[in-house]
C-alpha cells in the first residue's frame, strides 16, 4: 500500500537527502520511481526506501531495473500514469493525526476548527476514491478547487500536505449544513462555527444525524437518560448496546476500567470502537448498554468529531444511522427519507461518500486483539500473495456479518464489513460493492467460491455469476481462514471452530467442531454432542428455546413443563413445545456451541430473548470470575463433553457467576483434553471466540503449550469466511485440495 499514505512525498524527500535526480509517480499497480545518481547514492536511496518508509505504507515488493540516463537535474512528483492493469491497493480511511489535531485547535492557524482538516498522514481515503491511481481528480474532492494557499502546500515537497489528495481549508473545502427534521436549513459554514450550535442542541436533549467519514451516525448526550431512551424508541433498537464517543482517553478512564492493551487500541490510528468494562464510577446513562458490564467506547477520528467533542464536553452516544437489517446510510436524501422520524436535526456536508464504511469494533482478550467488525481504519484489506494464474476468483463470504474477497493479479482483497444479508437493501449494497470493486480493477471473474448452504444470499449471487462455482462447508472455511490469515495453508494443524450455525456435511446444523488437517486433507475429528433444538435456526434470537430444548432432553417433558416459568414460557406454551419436541416438529439436530451458550444463559436466568446478536454470551462473560479456577469435572471424560452433565450442573448452581465461570472453564478444559496427543498447532475460529473470558480460560488451561493461534487481523466471526473461501481457492487452483469440501 503506497498510495494515499504519504509515500510519494517520502520518496521525494529521501531523493533530496541522497542527491538523487529523477521522478516518482503513481501508477495503476503501485509507485514508479526513476532515480539517477552515482552508484553509492542510488544503492543508499533504495536501501532507505525499503526499511524506513512511512508507517502506514505496506511494500509487497521492490523491483529494480536499469533504465536510460536522462540527465535530470532535480527530483519531481509527476502526474499519475494511467496505463496498465490496476493492482495498487485501496488505502483505508485514517483518523486525524496529532499534527493536524494541534493545528485544529490553534487559533493562529488558518485551519482553526476546520472540520475537514487532513494531511499525508490522515484523513479520508477509501470512502472518497472513485478510481485508481489515487489522485484528487479521481476522488469526491475533485469538485472542490484548491485555493492558492492549499495548492501551494500541495505542490511543496517540504509540506506535510504535499500530494495529500483530500487537502482543503475553510476557503475551498466542503461546507457544513445544519437542518431541522423538516429539512429546513438552519445554518451553513465552512468552519467550525456551526458545531457550537450543534453542541448546544445536543446539550438540550436533541437527537442528531451527523455525517461521519463512512456514513451517518445518530447521536445524543450520553448522560441524558431521556435522550438515550428516545433514541432507542425512535430507532427501535430497544436493548442492543450503543457506542459512546469521548473527547479524550482520560474521559474514558473516568467511566471505564481500561487495560494497557485496550488503551493502545483506543488510541490507535484506526480509532475503532473498543469494548471495555464499566468501572465502579460509571456515570453514563444505564440505557446505553444496560446490565452487560461492558460498553463500546471510541475517540473522535475526524476534525468534525474532534471539534464537536471539544465544544460539547460530554460523552456522546454515536450509533450507525440505519434501520434494522439495513446498511448504514451515506447520503442526505436517504437519511431524511428513511430516518426522518428518528432525529431532530441533521448535520451534513457536501463531500460525497463513495464507499460506505461502518466503524470497526474490537476488544482485547488476554493479549489478543479480537476484531468483532473489520471496517473503517482496518479495511479494505489487501494481502500480496503468489497465486495460481487462474484469472479473478470471487469469494462470496457468509450470509451473516458478510464481507467478500477476491483473488486477482497476485493479490487477495477483503472488503470492509457489509453486514447481514437479510434485506433487499443489504443485498443491493453487497452487489454494488462487488460490482464497484470489479469495475475499479477491470475484473471479469472466472470462478467463484461460496458456502455450501444454497439458501445464503451470497451463495445465490455467486452461482448467478455463471462461472465455475466451488462450495466449502461453513466450518472448514472458518478453519482455512484462520490458517490463511497466518500464511499457514500448507501447515498440518488442529482446528477448533465454534460458532452459532452452519450447514454441516450431514445436513445437521454444526457449530462446535474439531478438525484435523494433515497434508491437504481436512477431516472432522470431533464435535459437541448433537442435541435437538426447538425453533431451528430461529432459536438464535431466543435463548430460552435453546435452554428449554436442552432441559427437555436432559430432564424430560414433565419436569420441563414444571420449570416453564424459568424460561419465560407459560404452562400452555411449554406443553405445546414439549408435544412438538416429542414429534421433532420444528426441531433441528445441532452441535452448535453458540446455542449451548444461549441455553446455559437461559437456564441461569440471564437471557431469554436476545435483543442483539451474542447478548447471551456477553452476559455470561460479564459474570466470569478469573480468580475461580474450578470447573464441572463430571462433564468432561477425555475427548467427550457431556451436554447433559453441563445442563444438570448449571441448573443446580445457585450462584450465576459461579455457573458462568465453571461453564467456560469446563469448555477450556475440554479443548485441552481433546487436543492432547496431537503435536500440532491449534487454530481457533468462529464467533464464540469473540468471548474474551473463553480465550483467557483456554490460554490459562493450556499454559505452556506452544501454538495456540487466534485470529488477530480478522474477526473470528463469519466476516472472515470469505478469507477461508480465498484460501480454499488458492489451494484448489494449485491442485492441492479436492473440489467442493
Amino acid at each position: 500500500m503506497v498510495q494515499g499514505v504519504g509515500f510519494r512525498p517520502f520518496v521525494a524527500k529521501t531523493a533530496l537527502q541522497f542527491s538523487i535526480a529523477g521522478y516518482v509517480k503513481n501508477t495503476p499497480n503501485g509507485v514508479l520511481i526513476h532515480a539517477e545518481g552515482d552508484s553509492e547514492s542510488v544503492d543508499g536511496f533504495f536501501s532507505h526506501l525499503s526499511i524506513s518508509y512511512p508507517p502506514l505504507a505496506k511494500i509487497s515488493s521492490i523491483i529494480q531495473k536499469k533504465s536510460d540516463y536522462t540527465g535530470a537535474s532535480g527530483f519531481v512528483a509527476l502526474p499519475s500514469d494511467e496505463s496498465g492493469s490496476i493492482t495498487a491497493f485501496f488505502p483505508p480511511d485514517l483518523s486525524i493525526c496529532e499534527e493536524c489535531k494541534k493545528e485544529l485547535f490553534d487559533p493562529n492557524n488558518r485551519r482553526y476548527l476546520y472540520p475537514f482538516i487532513n494531511c499525508q498522514n490522515c484523513g479520508p481515503r477509501f470512502t472518497v476514491i472513485k478510481a485508481l491511481a489515487y489522485d484528487r481528480a479521481k476522488t469526491s474532492m475533485s469538485v472542490f478547487e484548491m485555493c492558492s494557499e492549499c495548492a501551494e502546500e500541495y505542490s511543496d515537497i517540504s509540506s506535510r500536505r504535499f500530494k495529500a489528495e483530500p487537502v482543503s481549508c475553510p476557503n475551498c473545502g466542503p461546507t457544513l449544513y445544519l437542518y431541522d427534521k423538516n429539512k429546513e436549513l438552519i445554518a451553513s459554514s465552512r468552519n467550525g462555527d456551526i458545531l457550537e450550535k450543534t453542541a448546544m442542541l445536543l446539550r438540550s436533549g436533541a437527537i442528531a444525524a451527523i455525517k461521519g467519514v463512512g456514513g451517518f451516525h445518530l447521536v445524543c448526550d450520553a448522560l441524558n437518560d431521556e435522550a438515550v431512551r428516545e433514541l432507542r424508541w425512535r430507532k427501535k433498537r430497544l436493548k442492543k448496546p450503543l457506542a459512546v464517543m469521548f473527547a479524550d482517553l482520560e474521559a474514558i478512564k473516568k467511566e471505564c476500567s481500561v487495560t494497557s492493551d485496550e488503551e493502545g487500541l483506543i488510541s490507535s490510528i484506526e480509532r475503532p470502537i473498543v469494548l471495555v468494562k464499566k468501572s465502579d464510577s460509571y456515570s453514563l446513562s444505564n440505557l446505553i448498554s444496560f446490565d452487560s458490564g461492558f460498553v463500546g467506547v471510541f475517540l473522535p477520528y475526524s476534525g468534525l468529531y474532534e471539534v464537536l467533542a471539544a465544544k460539547l464536553q460530554t460523552p456522546l452516544v454515536a450509533t450507525s444511522a440505519n434501520i434494522s437489517e439495513e446498511p448504514i446510510v451515506t447520503d442526505e436524501n436517504t437519511i431524511f427519507e428513511m430516518l426522518g422520524g428518528v432525529f431532530d436535526y441533521c448535520l451534513t456536508y457536501d463531500r460525497e461518500i463513495l464507499h460506505p464504511c461502518d466503524d470497526s469494533v474490537v476488544r482485547a482478550a488476554d493479549g489478543e486483539t479480537v476484531k468483532i467488525r473489520n471496517s473503517r481504519g482496518y479495511a479494505p484489506f489487501f494481502k500480496s500473495q503468489k497465486l495460481p494464474d487462474n484469472g479473478a476468483v470471487f469469494c462470496a463470504g457468509a450470509h451473516q456479518k458478510n464481507t467478500f474477497a477476491a483473488l486477482f493479479r497476485d493479490r487477495v482483497y477483503v472488503s470492509p464489513h457489509i453486514g447481514d444479508l437479510n434485506s433487499l437493501g443489504a443485498i443491493d449494497r453487497y452487489k454494488d460493492g462487488i460490482l464497484s470493486f470489479a469495475k475499479m480493477y477491470d475484473l471479469t471473474f472466472t470462478a467463484a467460491v461460496c458456502d455450501k448452504n444454497p439458501r445464503y444470499s451470497s451463495s445465490i449471487f455467486a452461482k448467478e455469476l455463471g462461472v465455475k462455482t466451488l462450495t466449502v462447508q461453513h466450518h472448514k472455511a472458518h478453519f482455512l481462514a484462520s490458517l490463511y490469515e497466518k500464511n499457514a495453508l500448507d501447515t498440518d494443524a488442529i482446528g477448533v471452530v465454534w460458532d452459532g450455525t452452519g450447514l454441516g456435511d450431514d445436513g445437521a446444523v454444526w457449530g462446535g467442531e474439531f478438525f484435523l488437517k494433515t497434508g491437504y486433507e481436512i477431516s472432522r475429528i470431533g464435535s459437541l454432542p448433537q442435541f435437538w433444538l426447538m425453533g431451528g435456526e430461529g432459536a438464535a434470537k431466543e435463548p430460552r428455546k435453546s435452554g428449554f430444548s436442552l432441559f427437555l432432553e436432559t430432564y424430560g417433558k414433565e419436569r420441563a413443563i414444571l420449570e416453564a416459568e424459568r424460561f419465560s414460557f407459560s404452562r400452555d406454551e411449554a406443553m405445546l413445545l414439549a408435544a412438538g419436541f416429542d414429534k421433532k416438529l420444528g426441531a433441528v439436530r445441532t452441535s452448535s456451541m453458540g446455542r449451548l451458550f444461549d441455553g446455559v444463559a437461559s437456564i441461569c436466568g440471564l437471557a431469554q430473548k436476545d435483543s442483539f446478536d451474542g447478548e447471551a454470551g456477553l452476559l455470561l462473560e460479564s459474570l466470569y470470575n478469573p480468580f475461580l479456577n474450578t470447573r464441572y469435572d463430571d462433564a468432561v471424560n477425555g475427548k467427550e463433553l457431556s451436554v447433559d452433565g453441563i445442563v444438570r450442573s448449571v441448573f443446580l448452581e445457585r450462584d450465576k457467576s459461579v455457573a458462568a465461570t465453571k461453564f467456560i472453564n469446563t469448555l477450556a478444559y475440554w479443548v485441552k483434553s481433546f487436543t492432547q496427543g496431537y503435536d500440532l498447532p491449534v487454530y481457533f475460529s468462529g464467533g464464540v471466540f469473540q468471548n474474551a473470558a473463553l480465550v483467557y480460560a483456554i490460554k490459562r488451561e493450556l499454559r505452556g503449550r506452544a501454538g495456540l493461534i487466534f485470529h488477530t487481523e480478522f474477526s473470528p466471526n463469519d466476516s472472515s469466511l470469505c478469507l477461508g473461501h480465498a484460501g480454499y481457492a488458492k489451494l484448489f487452483f494449485e491442485g492441492k485440495i479436492k473440489e467442493n469440501i
